[in-house]
């Protein structure tokens, strides 16, 4: 069979004999076509694409391969590959064939298929099933096949649960082999809706047995309407009583509600297993209830014949919800029905196990009481109060631990615990409970430290108010002659101003613990108009500011000491055209104890400033701090970029939260961490290297921090550097960075900021480039960005990168002419333990990216640079200079086994696209004019550079 309009033939001819387990079709097929000679053409497999695929294809050569997946049927079946011409747009259909396989008849007949319902010609309910099987013990079950209308859909298994409609059959080995005559069953849906299925199917004793031959009970939920029936190893049992208990031995078991002539889906399998611990046999507990089960109360359950050395444990259905000989149950509400069990367990013996279905009632239910009283043991004890909501009468009991306590409304207790009470009126309500701690406490013993002891008029005085037995419940401040500046109130410190008369003064706090109230306070037997001077003021020596034109820098935070007490401080801030503290001009609302200059340059200018301080209540004498020297320099982003690079870490993850969604894993990101408190973090190396043999002068290294202060200081390797000429070669400058970017944002660090709210920062390398100083002021620059995110805009490989360790690998393991197993490539490359970046987007080279037009412009040296060139490999939100490259072959193959699942790998790589399993490129030449691709089909080719296929860049962490 050759069909189609095209003159195209094929070589060697297409296989029409390809053995059943899917070999011997291994050539390479090959097109030629007389009205398209160079092609290119598409391959596409028109019919048998689920058991024929094409495993390599070289559109513009016209070749291909094609690969069989083996046949489990007797029956030959074939496939149709359609080749069309780009050229002429025609195509041509090549049919390739498969032969059957042939029967054992050694295996015998298929068994019976019994159905249930019963019957050849089955109807079931829509939502519904119907249940299938065989005998369990069937000879050769390993070699049973299931198939609806023909298609396997099941092997090796004795059951099915069917909800789809279909004709099925069983085969013994291969289908087509060893049928049954009449044994298939016919399915069709029924429009009337079948019954819920089993909500929930309760496992006693978790599911296990002591012994082969042991049983548990199971008990499913009572359905609305209908008979739980139950299967074990997928063959229906007989009806029990109760239709929803069963005492189920070794066995993967599931209920199914029959309601009629429709069967549910359905339950999860209890698969019902022997204990592996044998032992003694356990004494059964015997489960005690102290109440109704009513919606939304609580009912005490314990053990009456506790045993020694035995553990209890409590479940409602198979959720635990306690252990020990007593629990204080919360009874749920909206269920008609709850599973109470106990589980007894001994070391190294088997379990037994209590289990019964307890009805829920909806009578009333008391609200839950409050407990009020001692909230603490004060000088050992405490008092404890029931109070219940409503008439009654009422029964109380009390409960420590869980424990039954005492009977009384109040209770006096003398050591620590949980203490709960419940209130029964008919029902019992939700207990209430309180801790109380086992240490001791008592009224409170207050010390009041204070800033100062003898307060003159206009001073500021500083209280803290501290306690012997913590915790404090109120602070209650009382003040005389004073005002309150801040604090005070409810809190444990108060600034009082005393700028009231001269005379006597006083500051009493009163503070209260659970136990009782202590006080303290101070007394000022005069408070003296005396006006008190500054004595010093900080800063006070000369302090050498650097900023660039239109940045904001804050000179300040300003302070003063008096001759005594602690006065407000008034704060005028003065600018200078000369380097003096005398003389200035007053900044008209400059008044702050710290002030922002922001000035706009066309060249590098010095500005001066200086701060007074005096006394805000009275006097007039002044402190001048020391002088304020603000350089502002051009801003360096208005310059031109220059050549050469600048590369260093630009990117740093302080991993605190904003775990998942777009900023990764915690799992993901921890490796990455970037501790701002360690030094190697703290203080990192920038590098600037000039371009070739360029010749330049005046290196400065220029930093601005545009959203939040996070570089410190930058110190360049030689402070000659920013006068000398003729340099060239590597610069470097050290960057310190504050130690505390860590902390939350709402603390001014990093972290909670995700990467638009990023703190940033600008570093720049500027320079003359004549190595005369007489050519034009360049620049290169980094912008910095600390955030709580990831800092890879793709997929981060821990641990991913590798390096070559043998040249020439590739030529000792090829294959052929060309092809190399990648298993081959490991000895000849390491893996350095570092992280890689995978860019979130392939390129492609015949989509946008023209490899042949990179090559002829710089050879292939000039392709393999793809990833620093321009945006349409990297964008350039995303590029930093000198760090992106092509992978190597073996990072390639590294991730071969993830590329189909990038596209569910949101939360380490946002918006990453599915990776392409045709050829990409890696950085390894193996000559001078072809490079070493990779695909997905676990081999290396060599190729051309003027041969398309695709890319993605990578850079190191």
């Amino acid at each position: 069979m050759c069909d189609g309009t095209s003159q195209m033939d094929i070589s060697p001819k297409p296989c029409t004999d390809v053995a059943a387990d899917g070999t011997g079709c291994d050539n390479e097929f090959e097109i030629t076509d007389p009205d398209c000679v160079n092609g290119p053409f598409t391959f596409a497999v028109l019919t048998g694409a689920d058991y024929l695929s094409l495993t390599e294809t070289d559109e513009t050569a016209g070749t291909f391969r094609i690969s069989f997946e083996a046949n489990n049927s007797t029956k030959p079946r074939s496939a149709v590959v359609r080749v069309t011409s780009s050229c002429t747009g025609l195509f041509k259909d090549f049919l390739f064939t498969q032969q059957g396989q042939g029967c054992d008849p050694s295996l015998g007949d298929a068994p019976s298929i019994n159905s249930n319902p019963s019957g050849k010609d089955i109807s079931f309910c829509a939502g519904g099933a119907v249940y299938l099987w065989v005998d369990p013990a069937t000879p050769n079950l390993d070699q049973l096949i299931w198939t609806r209308n023909g298609m396997e859909i099941a092997r090796g298994v004795n059951n099915l649960t069917v909800t789809q409609a279909g004709v099925y059959d069983i085969w013994m080995g291969i289908i087509g082999c060893n049928q049954l005559a009449g044994n298939a069953v016919t399915v069709t849906r029924d429009g009337a809706g079948a019954p819920d299925p089993v909500s929930i199917v309760v496992r006693g004793n978790n599911g296990l047995v002591c012994g082969p031959t042991g049983t548990t009970k199971l008990i499913a939920a009572k359905p609305a309407t209908g008979t739980v029936r139950w299967f074990k190893d997928g063959v229906l049992q007989a009806l029990t009583s109760p239709d929803n208990e069963i005492e189920a031995g070794v066995g993967n078991w599931f209920a199914v509600v029959n309601d009629g002539t429709c069967w549910s889906t359905p339950s999860d399998v209890v698969t019902v297993s022997v204990d592996p611990n044998t032992g003694v046999a356990l004494i059964e507990p015997d489960i005690v209830k102290s109440a109704a089960f009513c919606a939304g109360g609580s009912v005490q359950l314990s053990v009456s014949n506790v045993q020694t050395g035995y553990t209890y444990t409590w479940y409602e259905n198979n959720t635990q919800i306690g252990t020990g000989k007593t629990i204080l149950y919360n009874v749920p509400s909206g269920l008609e029905s709850v599973v109470i069990r106990c589980r007894a367990t001994l070391g190294g013996s088997c379990a037994a196990e209590s289990i019964g279905s307890e009805t829920i009632t909806t009578g009333t239910i008391p609200a839950r009481p409050t407990i009020t009283g001692d909230k603490q043991l004060c000088s050992g004890i405490a008092t404890l109060n029931a109070v219940a909501s409503g008439s009654g009468p009422f029964t109380y009991q009390w409960y420590k631990n869980d424990v039954a306590y005492a009977n009384t409304q109040s209770i006096t207790v003398n050591e620590g615990g949980e203490y709960a009470v419940t209130v029964t009126d008919g029902c019992t309500s939700p207990a209430a409970k309180i801790t109380l701690s086992n240490t001791i406490s008592a009224a409170p013993t207050v010390t009041l430290n204070r800033s100062t002891e003898n307060p003159n008029q206009g001073d500021m005085v500083t209280y803290a108010a501290t306690i012997n037995f913590t915790p404090a419940t109120q602070y209650v401040w009382t003040i005389e002659n004073g005002t309150l500046i801040s604090g005070g109130g409810n809190t444990a410190n108060a600034v009082v101003k005393f700028d009231g008369t001269t005379g006597p003064a006083s500051v009493k706090v009163a503070v209260s613990n659970a136990c009782g109230t202590g006080t303290a306070e101070h007394n000022i037997a005069n408070v003296e108009s005396a006006c008190v001077d500054p004595v010093s003021v900080l800063p006070s020596d000369a302090t050498a500011l650097t900023t660039v034109s239109g940045t904001g820098v804050t000179l300040g935070t300003v302070s003063a000491t008096f001759v005594s007490g602690t006065p407000t401080a008034a704060y005028q801030w003065y600018s200078n055209t000369t380097a003096s503290t005398t003389g200035g001009t007053v900044i008209d609302g400059a008044t702050n104890n710290t002030y922002v200059v922001n000035k706009t340059v066309a060249s590098s200018q010095d500005f001066y400033y200086y701060c007074q301080v005096k006394n805000a209540g009275c006097g007039s004498t002044t402190m001048s701090t020391g002088l304020y020297t603000v350089t502002v320099n051009p801003n360096p982003k208005d310059l031109t970029p220059g050549a050469g690079t600048f590369i260093g870490t630009t990117c740093f993850d302080v991993v605190e939260s904003n775990f998942g969604d777009g900023c990764g894993t915690q799992a993901s990101r921890t490796s990455q961490k970037a501790d701002f408190s360690k030094p190697a973090t703290n203080t990192q190396t920038y590098t600037f290297k000039t371009n070739g043999t360029d010749k330049v002068s005046n290196i400065r290294f220029i930093h601005v921090n545009t959203n939040g202060d996070i570089i410190e200081d930058i110190t360049p390797g030689s402070t000659s550097w920013a006068t000398a000429t003729n340099l060239s070669g590597t610069f470097t400058v050290s960057v310190k960075y504050r130690d505390d970017l860590n902390k939350d944002k709402l603390a001014n660090g990093a972290g909670g900021l995700d990467r638009d709210q990023a703190l940033k920062a600008e570093l720049y390398v500027v320079y003359n480039n004549q190595a005369d100083g007489k050519g034009t002021d360049v620049m290169l620059k980094l912008d910095i960005s600390v955030q709580d995110c990831t800092c890879c805009p793709g997929y981060l490989a821990v641990g991913g990168e590798y390096i070559q360790t043998t040249s020439g690998y590739l030529d000792q393991v090829t294959v052929g002419s060309s092809t190399s197993k990648f298993t081959n490539l490991l000895p000849f490359f390491t893996a350095t333990g570092k992280s890689v970046c995978y860019y979130y987007r392939d390129g492609r080279a015949n989509s946008g990216l023209d490899w042949p037009s990179i090559g002829q412009l710089g050879g292939i040296e000039s392709a393999l640079n793809i990833c620093t060139q321009g945006t349409r490999a990297v964008d350039d939100i995303d590029r930093q200079n000198g760090m992106w490259r092509l992978p190597s072959i073996a990072e390639l193959a590294s991730i071969a086994d993830i590329h189909n699942k990038l596209t569910i790998q949101n939360a380490s790589a946002p918006e990453t696209t599915n990776m392409h399993t045709h050829m990409y490129w890696s950085n390894n030449m193996y000559s001078e004019k072809r490079i070493w691709y990779y695909r997905f089909g676990q081999w290396a080719k060599h190729i051309t550079f003027s041969q398309g296929g695709y890319f993605r860049c990578v850079k190191s962490q």
